[in-house]
Parts: C-alpha cells; sequence; structure tokens
C-alpha cells in the first residue's frame, strides 16, 4: 500500500512539474502576450520549411481572399499559399517549373485578373491559373538584381500597367507585352518605388542606391519620361524604399529601411522634394519595411522585417513614432507584406523568413502576424 500511494505521489509530482513547464513555455513563448498595448498570439501555422526571401499577397484566383506567395530561397518556383477566407493558407502549387524569381503582381492585359510579372510573363485565367505569354531577357527581369528595384504602374496614364526597373521603363500595350523606351537611370538600384511626389496627378519614381547611400526623385512628365530632381543621403547600404503619408499631411513620404546604418524618414516638404530627415532605428538590420493603419486610427504604421526580431511602430501623429512590438524571436526576416488575410477589416502581415543560416532548410519558410482592431496577435507561420 505505501509503496503504491509513493507511485501515485511522484506520478502528481511528474504530472504537477510538467504543468509547471508547460505553462512556462506559455508565458515566455515566442510571441504570447502584451508589448507597447499590442496582444501576440502564435497560430503555429506552418508555410513550408524552407528559407525565404521575399513574399507577396494578392488575390489569385477572385474568391476576394487575399492569397500568400512566397519565394524560397532555394531558387525553386514561387509557392502559392491559397487562403481558405479565414486567413488559413493552404498549399496551391507553385508558378512555374523552374525559378522564375518571385513575380510582381498586377492585371497587364485588362482582364481585371492579377497576373505574374517577371523574368516570364503569365497570364491568370482569374482562377489563378497561369499561362505562359511571353519570356523576356535579363535586362527585363534579371535574376540576380534585387526584385525591389522593379515595380508596375500606369506611367503614361493611359490606363494600363507599365513596367519600370532600376535601368528603364517599359510600356505596355494594353495587352501584357512591353516595349522599353529611351529612358534611362543612372546608377545600379537597390530599391524604387512609385508615387505622385509633387501632387500633379501622375507617377514619379525614387530609386534608392543601396550601395551608394543616396535616395534620388524622378518627376515623371506625365508621358513616362522622367527628369531627375534631387537626391538626399540614406544611411549605409539601404535596403529598401517605400512611399506613405506617414505625417498626415496629404504628401508621400518615404522610409528608407537601413540594413548597415539608420533606417530614416524622409519628410516630404509638399512640392515633391524630400527636405529633412528623422532617425527611425539605429542598429538592426532592417530588410523590408511595410506601411498601414495597424491598429485603426487613421494614421500609417510600420512594419519591419529584420534579421534579427521583427518590429512594429505605432505612430503617435506629429512625426513621431513608438516602438509598438518586437518579436521575441529572431526568425532573420527578409521580406514583409501586409493585408487582410481574415476578412475581419485589420490588416495582416506576412513575413518571409530565412531562419538560421546553420541550421538545415533554415525554415519556417514565413509567419504571419494577425493584427486585430486595436490590439496586435502574432501567428507564427
Amino acid at each position: 500500500m505505501r509503496q503504491h500511494f509513493l507511485i501515485k505521489r511522484r506520478v502528481l509530482v511528474l504530472v504537477g512539474l510538467l504543468a509547471y513547464v508547460g505553462a512556462a513555455l506559455l508565458c515566455t513563448g515566442r510571441a504570447t502576450g502584451q508589448i507597447g498595448g499590442f496582444q501576440i498570439q502564435d497560430s503555429l501555422q506552418l508555410l513550408g520549411i524552407t528559407r525565404s526571401d521575399e513574399v507577396a499577397l494578392v488575390d489569385l484566383n477572385g474568391d476576394g481572399n487575399l492569397d500568400a506567395v512566397v519565394q524560397d530561397n532555394e531558387y525553386a518556383p514561387s509557392q502559392i499559399w491559397l487562403n481558405n477566407g479565414n486567413g488559413l493558407l493552404n498549399d496551391g502549387g507553385r508558378i512555374g517549373a523552374q525559378y522564375e524569381g518571385l513575380p510582381l503582381f498586377g492585371d497587364v492585359d485588362g482582364d481585371g485578373d492579377p497576373d505574374a510579372v517577371s523574368r516570364v510573363i503569365r497570364l491568370n485565367d482569374g482562377r489563378g491559373n497561369f499561362s505562359l505569354l511571353r519570356t523576356n531577357d535579363d535586362d527585363f527581369f534579371p535574376l540576380v538584381a534585387n526584385r525591389r528595384a522593379r515595380t508596375l504602374g500606369d506611367l503614361d496614364g493611359d490606363g494600363d500597367l507599365d513596367y519600370v526597373s532600376e535601368t528603364a521603363v517599359w510600356l505596355n500595350d494594353g495587352s501584357g507585352t512591353f516595349r522599353r523606351t529611351t529612358q534611362e537611370f543612372d546608377g545600379a538600384a537597390g530599391a524604387l518605388a512609385l508615387g505622385d511626389l509633387d501632387g500633379d496627378g501622375d507617377r514619379d519614381l525614387v530609386v534608392l542606391n543601396g550601395v551608394g547611400n543616396e535616395l534620388a526623385i524622378w518627376w515623371n512628365n506625365g508621358s513616362a519620361a522622367f527628369v531627375r530632381r534631387s537626391s538626399v543621403g540614406t544611411s549605409n547600404f539601404s535596403s529598401d524604399v517605400v512611399l506613405g503619408d506617414l505625417d498626415g499631411d496629404g504628401n508621400l513620404d518615404a522610409l528608407t529601411s537601413g540594413y548597415f546604418g539608420n533606417s530614416l524618414i524622409h519628410w516630404n516638404n509638399g512640392a515633391g522634394e524630400f527636405s529633412r530627415s528623422t532617425v527611425l532605428t539605429n542598429g538592426p538590420r532592417v530588410k523590408q519595411s511595410a506601411l498601414g493603419d495597424l491598429d485603426g486610427n487613421g494614421v500609417l504604421d510600420i512594419v519591419m522585417a529584420v534579421e534579427g526580431s521583427d518590429l512594429a511602430w505605432r505612430n503617435l501623429g506629429n512625426q513621431r513614432f513608438e516602438l509598438a512590438w518586437s518579436s521575441t524571436q529572431a526568425d532573420n526576416s527578409w521580406g514583409v507584406a501586409l493585408g487582410d488575410l481574415n476578412a475581419d477589416g485589420s490588416l495582416d502581415a506576412v513575413f518571409a523568413n530565412m531562419g538560421s543560416f546553420f541550421t538545415p532548410g533554415g525554415g519556417p519558410i514565413g509567419s504571419i502576424l494577425t493584427i486585430l482592431p486595436g490590439p496586435l496577435r502574432r501567428r507564427h507561420g
């Protein structure tokens, strides 16, 4: 009887110890808890097991839900993850049969669905099935160059999406066939972005020379002819640039992500030029930043993919920001995209994670940050 009692007591002690350890793991988990007013929660949803360096969110099959397209770092075709409408992403196959770089997505043939533009242009049938239109040369979409140094936008005001890279401009004939113009840009760009900087109704261009520590402004004359207007300095090896009205004055500002230096907000003076800058971070290796209203107060906040702990910044107004969230586990993220994945009316984020370079596979391939109205919760994917 005594031996039975001792065994039972040891079992109870063991169960209690396991419960304590489990509770400790829950309390100290990668993303559980509340930091800076943002509620954090880990969903444990996995999006593959290999390293990833780029991610895009787009409704591929016309069901009204944002899907994810992830480029892994093993030089495989881009992976599609289809959204079931509740934010659960399921394997939707790959785009193409070989590595083509993560495409840009946009309606290049005017039929209302997003097509895929990389070195290979693939047209969407409206259901997320892509057929080959044409293959371009390396001059159009060099695979070894930074994907962020090219984008789609209506440059000449004719209603279709044109294409701009770090070197030149290609105009769309409306069917998805692009013709190169004589426009050229000086220097090799690390990233670029399009937006109406001077309020004249056309899309201007900012070109980030990451190695040269310079952000150049090119004004559009409305016909896809760009004239270099001015430039401002950035930090060493800036990795990304994104445009958005960060101070609510109606003008597009620029955020440059600092990889070996400061991440800077360059404020638009209202005349289409950046007259001064504010240091946002100093130290973390920021690979990419995304802008969006995270807490529903009508102003743009900032999410950063970092080679270390990812970051979220709350916009306080009056050109002030506070650090509202920092991930507790370093995923070495290289990319981030924002969009409402679970149809709750608030933005979510997907990170492309490189993981550890010393771990085979490096996974997981991505993580999801779900942002509820008001608070913010973290979902690992």
